[in-house]
């Protein structure tokens, strides 16, 4: 369950928590580690000290537009990603970032929060620690990562933003083996192996211990004392393979994070929101348990199931202005049949029921804050108390066709109805795609699609929200053209136009309503030098505008991850097996941002900022340099060393007022520093 929207007015503070802990986490020596040699059957991924430049490819040659495939562990290589595969995504075509302490990706025009994220065809939690300042995924056992931008298959929903479908490999199954490894921040370890003939498993674990060397740290300047994070996760699964054709098996994970700052009572945050001063507190947990059956045919038909359980567990304390509780199960079943009626056609149908139960317990001050109103205030806001229960079955079906009709045309059609019986809504929505193969090396695919997302749980519920809410909807086009101009060189140029509407906003009465539209479109271009030579890299560029939209007034302004220019360049050079150096830099515009035009007072006399238009102000343009050195002294050892933001860039996340809102000053993100990582395998 995602927090309650309310927390917004003390995001000051958690990016100033953030942001120290991304600046001790690039000491860290951290990468991952694979075992040694895999069973032929399971999927494995390369030796850390022999792993070449990112893979990027996608499920034919050339690219389908709007999907992006990265193979293997490799994802932790590319400099500056602090081992963290979705910090490596985020260099990716059409993926925005306005902070280097978050890796939460905002894809074409869409929010962090907007995104889906399924591992082994199973849904997942939760994927970020500390708000978004690291993925939960462990990198060694990653064997691919699908990115769908925007107008994906009927198969991927409900959601207005981007899919992201994750495969873990198989556990080993000739010896058992594993793997440590300890960083600054935490420590971390794999061990896998077989059961028996058939049988293999894989379990690993992290858990940080930063918090058990010093407890907190204080910021003298605003008068804020940090306590120091802890957070741990693991996965486990269990893989049977009673033949050459069914897999079973058992997938579980979980994760939790503890959170916490105290703003003095002196501080700049308590003059100008005391209801903020004190203590506050973020435990967020949720843990997952599924079966899984996969199961093929010899003539290539096949199918999976998966029933499983999610539990998410969110508690919050904004100072004295209150608490929210929340406890989310949510159970499933996820079926997909994938037929081959003919050699020319493909029939994929599927569906899944869920059932999610919540119970809320509000005692807070709620302004009920969003991302269309800058003024937040805990202080002056209405006292919410409400102990709350959800019950909602959420249900789809889906069904998508694709056809050869000429040798070189391919048009697939699908359509997915999606039930919501909680807000009693529901949502046909088609899925077209076209393929031209202009060339036996050049692809030119155009798809369309529409899409829906329910509001956050928060806004649904009757005293916090408004159970009468809309989902949000989106209608996207991308037309793509890629190519493979031959082993080594691949480009792909695409054009975008996404459609938003039904956003929510806060509504005085409501408390919630949809009320916002928008638009995002843009061109992006992606020309990569695959592995082969001592060479390797790629370079990518967005040129784009993401808008929002208020329906009653028809204002309009950026969104706040609008960034009309991205530019990324990554660049390896391996001149042997001992040694590899790479560069990666990166250019975008500067994030929008809203600004304080004047100051006025509330009712007990505090001043009142009074914000200019939403996003109407930007802060200066971004750019960085990482650089990167490898090297293998041995098969079981490897060492790297990294520098980040090597020409010490004063990049701007934001601006911090004054408690007057008199002066500002600008909120620097990551400076230079130095990370190094040591790491061993047995």
């Amino acid at each position: 369950m995602r927090n309650i929207e309310a927390i917004a007015s003390i995001h000051r503070a958690f990016r100033l928590l953030t942001s120290i802990l991304f600046v001790l986490a690039s000491g860290a020596a951290f990468a991952q580690l694979r075992p040694d040699a895999q069973d032929p059957a399971s999927s494995a991924t390369a030796d850390p000290a022999q792993l070449d430049p990112i893979q990027v490819t996608a499920p034919r040659s050339p690219d389908r537009a709007g999907v992006t495939r990265l193979e293997n562990a490799d994802l932790v290589r590319v400099p500056g990603a602090g081992r963290d595969p979705m910090r490596a995504v985020q260099n990716l075509p059409g993926v925005a970032s306005i902070d280097d302490s978050s890796a939460i990706p905002a894809v074409w025009g869409s929010g962090p929060t907007d995104n889906a994220y399924y591992i082994d065809f199973i849904p997942v939690g939760y994927l970020f620690h500390a708000g978004g300042f690291e993925s939960v995924l462990n990198p060694s056992l990653l064997r691919s990562f699908d990115l769908y931008t925007t107008a994906f298959g009927p198969q991927y929903g409900d959601v207005v933003g981007a899919v992201f479908d994750i495969g873990l490999r198989d556990p080993r199954s000739d010896r058992v083996g594993g793997q440590v490894d300890v960083g600054l921040l935490s420590a971390n370890g794999l061990v896998e192996g077989p059961l028996g003939q058939n049988t293999s498993f894989l379990l690993a674990g992290r858990r940080s211990y930063i918090d058990l060397v010093k407890k907190s740290t204080t910021d003298s300047t605003d008068h804020v004392v940090i306590q120091l994070p802890s957070y741990s996760d693991y996965q486990g699964k269990l893989l049977w393979r009673p033949d050459a054709l069914n897999r079973i098996s058992l997938n579980f994970n979980g994760a939790g994070d503890d959170l916490a700052f105290t703003i003095q009572d002196n501080s700049r945050f308590a003059a100008q929101d005391p209801a903020t001063a004190g203590k506050s507190e973020f435990r967020t947990a949720y843990r997952s348990i599924a079966g899984l059956w996969e199961a093929e045919d010899p003539s290539g038909n096949s199918n999976r199931l998966a029933i499983g359980r999610i539990v998410e567990v969110d508690d919050i304390r904004v100072g004295s202005a209150g608490t929210v509780d929340a406890t989310s199960s949510t159970r499933y079943l996820r079926e997909q049949f994938h037929l081959h009626s003919s050699d020319s056609n493909a029939i994929l149908l599927g569906g899944s029921v869920q059932r999610r139960h919540t119970d809320l317990d509000v005692d807070i001050r709620d302004p009920h804050c969003t991302e269309f109103n800058a003024a937040c205030d805990y202080t002056t806001a209405p006292l919410v108390r409400a102990l709350e229960r959800l019950d909602q079955n959420l249900t789809d079906l889906y069904a998508d066709d694709r056809w050869q009709l000429l040798p070189d045309w391919a048009a697939s059609a699908g359509l997915r109805d999606s039930r919501d019986d909680y807000l009693a809504r529901g949502y046909l929505e088609p899925r077209l795609g076209m393929e031209w193969s202009w060339t036996p090396r050049t692809l030119l695919s155009l798809r369309w699609a529409r899409h829906n997302e329910a509001p956050s749980p928060e806004q649904e519920v009757p005293l916090a929200g408004n159970p009468r809410l809309l989902h949000l909807r989106s209608s996207a086009t991308i037309l793509g053209l890629s190519s493979k101009e031959n082993a080594h060189w691949t480009w792909r140029a695409e054009l975008f136009q996404k459609h938003f509407a039904d956003l929510v906003q806060a509504d005085p009465q409501l408390n919630y309503a949809n009320g916002v539209g928008g638009s995002a479109r843009g061109l992006e271009l992606f020309l990569r030098k695959e592995p082969g030579s001592a060479f390797s890299g790629f370079v990518s560029a967005s040129f784009s505008r993401a808008i929002r939209r208020i329906d009653a007034t028809g204002a309009s302004f950026p969104f706040d991850y609008d960034e009309p220019v991205i530019v990324t360049a990554v660049g390896t050079y391996k001149p042997s097996e001992r040694w590899q150096y790479g560069a990666k830099w990166s250019y975008h515009t500067g994030a929008p941002y809203t600004l304080v035009i004047g100051v006025g007072s509330y009712p007990d006399g505090r001043p009142r900022p009074i914000y200019g238009t939403v996003d109407s102000a930007r802060a200066r343009n971004y750019s960085r340099l990482d650089l990167r050195v490898d090297r293998s002294p041995g098969d079981n050892f490897s060492q790297y060393l990294e520098v980040l933001n090597a020409y010490g860039r004063g990049n701007v996340s934001g601006y911090s007022y004054s408690a007057n809102y008199g002066a500002s000053q600008p909120i620097y993100q990551l400076p230079r520093l130095v990370s190094f990582g040591v790491q061993y395998r047995f």
